[in-house]
């Protein structure tokens, strides 16, 4: 019905759409890419676009939550009483593990673990351990390209003084 004609609770209407079958979702979000972030990546791939990545690895790195409180808005359990939900023990404190590796055509990395956040000497000292195997098991001596995501700490004066001294290039910001 139009206007004002047709009152519903809203529990009356999600009641409704669950026994349609239907379910809630949020709608999903994307970040605008602004003129200049357009003209950046066009820029970047024209002058990227001849290079061959079968000599490129990729590398990244990230955080893992061990025993994480889940997002009680994104996580629910669905029973028909309280008594059916099973206890999920957890810890107050999460053990947080940090890896780095990365991949490429010819082949990947070992992972590395580490505990503390990931600074520039942290990481210049990671790929002073990964890049002598990665040049001799993976690229079999030949040169190769490395490249990041934007954080900071890669592109640190320590970081690009290990990749020169390895005779690794990278791909600047």
């Amino acid at each position: 019905m139009v206007g004002n004609d047709f009152r519903m609770s809203q529990s009356s209407a999600l009641k409704c759409a669950r026994a349609a079958g239907l379910s809630k979702f949020r709608e999903p979000r994307k970040c605008r890419l602004l003129p200049r972030h357009k003209v950046k990546r066009h820029s970047w791939v024209q002058k990227t676009m001849w290079r061959s990545w079968k000599n490129v690895v990729f590398m990244n790195e990230c955080g893992i939550e061990l025993n994480a409180r889940p997002n009680t808005q994104n996580h629910g359990v669905w029973a028909d009483s309280i008594e059916d939900v099973p206890v999920q023990p957890r810890d107050k404190h999460s053990v947080r593990v940090n890896v780095f590796g990365g991949v490429s055509w010819s082949g990947r990395s070992k992972l590395v673990f580490y505990k503390d956040n990931l600074t520039g000497p942290r990481y210049a000292s990671i790929l002073d351990d990964v890049i002598p195997e990665l040049r001799d098991s993976v690229f079999h001596k030949r040169k190769f390209w490395v490249l990041h995501d934007g954080l900071p700490v890669h592109f640190t004066t320590q970081v690009k003084q290990v990749l020169s001294d390895h005779g690794v290039l990278y791909f600047d910001k």
